[in-house]
C-alpha cells in the first residue's frame, strides 16, 4: 500500500495520487470553509484580547501538494491573516526537492521536524 511508504520512496504517480486524494479530501468543500474563518477570528480576537499575539505558521509542504493546492486557498488565507493583523512566517516552500524530509505529501517525518524547528526558532 502506497500510504504507508515514505514519501520520497513514492513513484511519481503514486505522489500525484495521494496528493489529489489529500486536496480532495481536506478542500471537500471546494474552497475554504467560511464557518471555520469565523471561528478562526473569534479564537484571535479571545487571543488578542488577552494579550496573546497569535502569529500564522505555514509548514512546509512538497511541491507537488503545493501545485495541486488552488491558489484561491492561498490567496484566501492570506487576506484572512492580513485582515487580522496577524504575522505570517511561511515557510510552505523551504524544504522544495527535499522529499527525505516528509511522510507524505503535507507531514514532514522525524528529521524534517527537527529541521523545520530549527528554522522556526530561529525566525521567533
Amino acid at each position: 500500500d502506497a500510504s504507508s511508504i515514505s514519501w520520497e520512496f513514492l513513484s511519481s504517480k503514486e505522489r500525484e495520487e495521494q496528493v489529489l486524494k489529500r486536496v480532495a479530501d481536506q478542500f471537500a468543500s471546494s474552497g475554504f470553509n467560511n464557518d471555520l474563518a469565523r471561528i478562526f477570528v473569534k479564537i484571535v480576537d479571545l487571543a488578542n484580547s488577552n494579550g496573546i499575539e497569535v502569529i500564522g505558521i505555514r509548514y512546509p509542504l512538497t511541491e507537488e501538494y503545493l501545485n495541486a493546492l488552488d491558489g484561491e486557498i492561498e490567496i484566501y488565507t492570506n487576506s484572512l491573516l492580513i485582515s487580522e493583523g496577524i504575522h505570517n512566517l511561511d515557510f510552505s516552500r523551504v524544504f522544495i526537492g527535499e522529499s527525505h524530509l516528509f511522510v507524505n505529501s503535507d507531514h514532514l517525518n522525524v528529521l524534517g521536524s527537527e529541521e523545520f524547528i530549527s528554522l522556526l526558532c530561529n525566525e521567533l
